[in-house]
């Protein structure tokens, strides 16, 4: 905050005059050396949650007491001069010169003052969090994080106090009378309490659906599906093995693990079903049975095929539970980086982040020949999620902040995503990024999704190399778009179910485009059902087989529709990911005015296209943005 404004106190009124030179010093030196010592603590209390380091939390808790002592120093050096404040009340000079000053000084020592006793309180939730393992209540990480939450909530209330306190001081200081070499100082201290508190709004946020999670509210079970992307579906992938995971009070316990042919097998109307469920049209283009747990993965938004999942999972199992977690390779490989390596003793083998994905996909899917192979390749997956759940509700808290970086990066790239029946931890999920719902097409921007689901029952998706070429073209006040997708499967032979690539594809726009027209598909057979708020959907069937002389195959569809162009403001593109997808290529060209440009990019997460006359600008588009208690402003 370096605000050394005594020198605007030096052309006062008489008494004013000497005592503010006698006073520059010693109250230029106090808040300089306060600002620096507050800087100086939000940098150590930054560094202490990105490396979990107690010793620089402490650092940072020296540096705000110092901060403190100066700050206060400075307000009584000035509000404790009697001749000062006599000055104040000099006719003209006094009133209108000396008394703004001396009220800029009062009001920054305050915002100083109420900014480092929120920092101090934030010191004291990170303490919780990272104190070391071991302690003498033996609670386990989840209920450790628990009692962290329940001590940061009540400190939460007091934190915010002191941040609308700095911001009271802070709109009652005339800008003007400072100077211009300090106004920016300033400005950076107005932003510093704006973030506080909006950290502090996403702390309310995510509080209700980590309390649900760890079974605050009582108890609760989840249904953790493994989903196998390369059995690609709308929301990611064929749920191959499923865990029932148990929480309550911070207490988890795995209830069961299994692979879903455990409560689905041909013809599949088991014992005990309560109610044959009739599937999605574009399911029934290929199977004529009913809708079962494994084939649930039906639709891109998470929060509908998350619901589809609990309909169908009772309905096979009579078992009801109170949220969804889908997860797949890569999102275990993402949290193994977390825990670290994982030994199955029953397997003879270690998995890692680094090779997991790769691991796992061999593991299941080579040998389709073997019946022993056949009957339990879905095993190792459900045995590994097992253990990694076990790892994970045993970490320590102080471990806790590195799973969630690293399930803010499954959520990103869309290999992670959550459901909670609770509507209001639901809403949590939802502000964080962790929900998978379609983000849809609003009056500021446009949507696009290319949506396509494996119903050939191969594993072609592993190999699958997928490109994506859109080309868009001003006409007037429309925006007119052609959209190539080209496939190119590469499948050997020597996997489950054969080589081919049968695949239902969709592809969706916002609900006001025009001229829709897919190419180089099939239609369905019978019309989908499917409607998505706010949205329009072209979709159409088709099969790429591998041609054996070349050891791959090819196919491309072209999709084409033309929206309303926004102004000269700008018009700007959001284009969502699938989920259990990796990273394929994007090429977009732009035509407006007579003159195109280009640009390239991929699907690593969500893309946002932003397009003006003369650029196309690539931006990230939602991620995942949870993390554990940390008010840092």
């Amino acid at each position: 905050m370096g605000l050394a404004l005594l020198i605007l106190l030096a052309a006062g009124g008489s008494a004013g005059y000497r005592e503010a030179n006698r006073l520059q010093a010693s109250l230029a030196g106090d808040l300089q050396v306060a600002a620096a010592e507050m800087d100086a603590g939000k940098a150590a209390l930054k560094e202490a949650n990105s490396k979990h380091d107690l010793k620089a939390l402490n650092n940072a808790r020296q540096h705000f007491k110092n901060a403190k002592l100066r700050f206060d120093l400075a307000r009584k050096s000035v509000d404790g001069n009697v001749a000062l404040v006599a000055a104040d009340w000099v006719p003209g000079v006094g009133q209108l010169y000396v008394a703004p000053r001396h009220h800029a000084v009062d009001a920054i020592a305050t915002m100083g003052l109420a900014l480092v006793d929120a920092g101090e309180q934030a010191i004291e939730i990170d303490a919780n969090l990272m104190a070391p393992s071991g302690a003498p209540s033996q609670e386990s990480g989840p209920q450790r994080v628990l009692t962290v939450l329940r001590d940061a909530s009540n400190r939460i209330g007091r934190i915010e106090a002191d941040l609308k306190t700095a911001r009271e001081a802070d709109q009652s200081i005339d800008v003007t009378v400072l100077p211009a070499g300090q106004q920016a100082t300033f400005s950076h201290a107005r932003d510093s309490i704006l973030k506080g508190l909006q950290g502090i709004a996403q702390f309310r946020s995510l509080v209700p659906a980590l309390l649900e999670l760890l079974g605050n509210n009582g108890p609760r079970t989840y249904l953790v599906e493994q989903a196998d992307p390369a059995d690609l579906r709308g929301g990611g992938g064929f749920i191959g093995s499923f865990s029932l995971v148990l929480a309550d009070r911070g207490v988890m316990k795995i209830q069961t693990t299994a692979d879903v042919a455990t409560i689905e097998w041909p013809p599949y109307v088991m014992p005990g079903m309560k109610t044959p469920i009739k599937p999605p049209n574009p399911l029934q283009e290929f199977a004529d049975h009913p809708w079962v747990f494994g084939d649930s993965n039906f639709d891109p938004n998470f929060p509908g095929t998350a619901r589809d999942g609990e309909l169908t999972f009772f309905n096979q199992t009579g078992k009801r539970v109170d949220g969804v977690i889908s997860l797949d390779p890569w999102a275990i490989a993402l949290l193994l980086t977390a825990t670290g390596p994982l030994r199955l003793p029953e397997y003879s083998a270690t998995v890692d982040g680094a090779t997991f994905p790769e691991d796992v996909f061999q593991r299941e899917q080579a040998h389709p020949n073997d019946p022993e192979f056949a009957r339990t390749r879905k095993q190792f997956l459900a045995a590994v999620a097992k253990n990694l759940i076990e790892r994970l509700t045993a970490l320590p808290a102080d471990q806790w902040t590195k799973v969630i970086d690293a399930m803010n990066t499954a959520v990103t790239q869309k290999h992670l995503q959550v459901y909670f029946n609770d509507a209001t931890a639901q809403s949590g999920m939802a502000n964080f990024g962790w929900a998978g719902q379609l983000i849809g097409a609003s009056s500021q921007q446009e949507f696009l999704m290319e949506v396509e689901s494996n119903f050939g029952a191969t594993k072609a998706n592993h190999f699958m190399q997928r490109r994506y070429d859109l080309k868009l073209v001003a006409e007037g006040a429309t925006l007119k778009h052609n959209l190539t997708v080209t496939l190119k499967n590469s499948t050997p032979t020597g996997y489950v179910n054969g080589r081919y690539y049968r695949v239902y594809v969709r592809v969706y726009v916002p609900a006001n485009a025009t001229g829709l027209s897919a190419q180089n598909l099939f239609r369905d057979r019978l019309p989908t059902q499917e409607q998505q708020k706010g949205l329009a959907l072209m979709d159409g069937w088709w099969q790429v087989n591998v041609d054996p002389r070349l050891g791959y195959g090819t196919s491309t569809f072209i999709f084409s529709w033309n929206t309303p162009l926004s102004g000269d403001a700008g018009h700007s593109i959001y284009w969502q990911k699938q989920s259990g997808t990796l990273s394929d290529a994007i090429t977009v060209s732009y035509t407006a005015g007579g003159h195109t440009t280009t640009a390239q990019t991929d699907l690593t997460q969500d893309r946002l296209l932003a397009l003006t006359p003369n650029q196309i600008e690539v931006r990230a588009g939602t991620g995942g943005g949870a993390q554990l208690p940390t008010l840092g402003f």
